[in-house]
């Protein structure tokens, strides 16, 4: 109701409908809906309607001198309770994945510390399998879901993965141009793979594949290809590190690497394709309805939309 009681006070100082519409930028019918929503909720009559002039009843002219002026009093004194009423207290225990965490996450923690005096934070990076009711962690946030978990995940985040170089990769050895089939019943390669080398991925399981999917952006086509395993490592961060020494080719995150590409640090291979998204889920130990739980989440929201926000070359 507040909110339209000052839609209200806006409505009696542009002097119409239409011009208070045109102001705050919503439909007049809109405008007109909530006035009378707002009267019937009041149970009285605020403008009279019987007239081709805007003029106010006795009761509309009363509520309106009470509520003059007053939006900002109001907005300043509703956030000052909201932050009294959220000075949470507390520990929450929280994984997060390495990489992920480095470039959208951790930035802000200490920021995110300093406003919550009575809030702490043991925070642990981690890749390897979770066990959150054994090893007593509250959240974690994870780009596999845990085997046999029975608690409900929440999915955040998808990055799209992309094949990539250094500027200086390409001045030595060349770029990727393309694939050629081995044979009918295998994945296609790289054009010269002999002469690259391409970090591959260690999965969850301790697995290097072998092969991997790639995604054509323009046409959805599906193409796998072989990965010639001779270096495998289980984390972007230290993927990325080996991409900018200027000696291998990597599939990395978009997002996680974006100013990289922004100042041609780090080049895009194959710009028609993909390797994939690495999907983030959040899954919790206690209720969400925990006040630690309510409060950590949102600075986590917040976090993506600086995130999502942040233009990408």
């Amino acid at each position: 109701m507040l909110e339209d009681i000052f839609l209200y006070v806006k409505l009696v100082d542009s002097g119409g409908f239409a011009e208070v519409a045109k102001y705050i930028g919503i439909n007049q019918s809109t405008v007109s809906r909530r006035i009378k929503a707002l009267e019937k909720e009041l149970d009285t009559i605020l403008i009279k309607r019987n007239t081709r002039q805007f003029e106010l009843t006795p009761k509309g002219k009363v509520l309106y001198d009470n509520f003059r002026g007053q939006e900002q009093y109001v907005e300043e004194l509703l956030s000052k309770l909201y932050q009294e009423t959220t000075n949470v207290s507390g520990t929450l225990n929280v994984v997060l994945p390495v990489a992920f965490a480095s470039y959208a996450i951790t930035p802000y923690l200490g920021e995110f510390i300093r406003n919550n005096p009575r809030f702490n934070l043991n925070i642990y990076y981690r890749y390897s399998e979770i066990n959150m009711v054994k090893e007593a962690i509250d959240l974690a946030i994870v780009s596999f879901l845990p085997r046999g978990v029975s608690l409900k995940p929440h999915k955040i985040h998808s990055s799209k993965g992309i094949i990539c170089c250094s500027k200086e990769y390409i001045k030595k050895y060349g770029t990727l141009s393309g694939f050629e089939p081995l044979n009918r019943n295998t994945a296609n390669q790289l054009i010269d793979e002999g002469k690259h080398i391409i970090v591959t991925p260690i999965l969850q399981e301790d697995t290097k594949p072998g092969t991997t999917i790639i995604y054509n952006e323009k046409t959805g086509d599906e193409i796998r290809v072989s990965m010639p395993a001779r270096l495998a490592v289980n984390n972007f961060l230290h993927a990325k590190m080996l991409v900018l020494s200027g000696t291998v080719i990597a599939g990395l995150p978009e997002d996680f690497i974006r100013e990289e590409l922004a100042t041609g640090e780090i080049i895009r291979l194959l710009p028609d394709y993909n390797i994939g998204y690495v999907d983030y889920y959040l899954i919790s130990n206690i209720k969400e309805s925990d006040r630690r739980y309510q409060l950590f989440y949102q600075f986590i929201k917040e976090c993506l939309d600086r995130l999502t926000i942040r233009p990408l070359s």
